[in-house]
């Protein structure tokens, strides 16, 4: 995990990136609410969140992406 509090954790900036296809937030204090950022990128085919607290709750805040595949 990272040693930036889970409250200093801001994804907009990223969010701004429309074109990311992969973004990698493993170890990091990245929470369910903090994915509802990245709901609007829509070329994002890879998210990465190993050791994260994010679960399916979190996970839910993407199914608006389009699916790949």
């Amino acid at each position: 995990m990272t040693t930036m509090p889970e409250d200093q954790i801001d994804l907009t900036d990223i969010a701004l990136l429309t074109r990311l296809t992969a973004i990698n937030l493993d170890h990091s204090e990245t929470l369910d609410e903090h994915l509802l950022e990245l709901s609007g990128l829509e070329q994002l085919t890879k998210l990465h969140l190993v050791g994260t607290a994010i679960t399916d709750d979190g996970c839910r805040h993407l199914t608006s992406m389009p699916a790949r595949g």
